[in-house]
């Protein structure tokens, strides 16, 4: 039993694992986390998915609005989610 546990095989027990709870757990939270109502992605019926997707990434607040505004100008809505010192610009995308 002793050879069977090698390094190798330790450390794909280990990435099998981690990888298996990042599934289960992400989709568990990506559920729970952001409702339908959250944001508004043109969605045609009060249950379809909202997706958001990652459209830009700034360092600066005012360029991230800005780039926004030019998103919300062509129809499309989206928000801006601050991680740190980087400004990021989400989409949401509906979908059924």
């Amino acid at each position: 039993m002793r050879r069977f546990f090698t390094p190798e095989v330790k450390l794909l027990l280990q990435v099998g694992l981690a990888l298996f709870l990042g599934i289960i757990f992400g989709n568990f939270l990506g559920r729970s986390m952001l409702t339908n109502d959250a944001i508004y992605a043109n969605a045609v019926n009060y249950h379809d998915d909202v997706n958001l997707l990652q459209a830009a990434h700034y360092y600066d607040e005012a360029q991230a609005n800005a780039f926004l505004n030019k998103l919300n100008q062509l129809g499309l809505q989206g928000l801006v989610v601050r991680e740190y010192s980087s400004f990021f610009v989400y989409l949401g995308v509906s979908t059924n």
